[in-house]
């Protein structure tokens, strides 16, 4: 309850922050593959949101024909609602049509999901 103590406002308790978090679930303004061509090294951001934490955000990037290319962890960048997750694996010449998928998860283990087309 520390995490939420130190949230809590005068006259509010930890519990009431703490319940307030998991009534709450986190969700993804937006996916921006703008900076994605389907090379190693190319960015793709992911803006969530929670109204307390946002603890791990996921991308999936899939082939015109569903199958998963890679699946990473994003790393929070230091805009704060901005996360980052960078390419390792040559998407090829299949990028449109491709889908890129973002699972946004919260301290009470919610999560929210966005799917885009390249």
């Amino acid at each position: 309850m520390g995490i939420y103590q130190a949230k809590a406002k005068p006259g509010r308790s930890a519990f009431s922050v703490a319940i307030a978090d998991y009534m709450n679930l986190p969700w993804i303004e937006s996916i921006d593959t703008s900076g994605y061509a389907g090379n190693p090294g190319d960015p793709v951001r992911v803006f969530a949101c929670d109204h307390f934490r946002v603890t791990r955000v996921t991308v999936t990037l899939k082939d015109p024909s569903g199958q998963v290319i890679e699946n990473g962890e994003c790393q929070p960048a230091p805009e704060g609602t901005t996360w980052l997750c960078t390419a390792t694996i040559p998407m090829g010449s299949a990028l449109a049509g491709s889908t890129v998928t973002a699972v946004v998860y919260d301290l009470p283990g919610h999560l929210a999901e966005m799917t885009v087309t390249l």
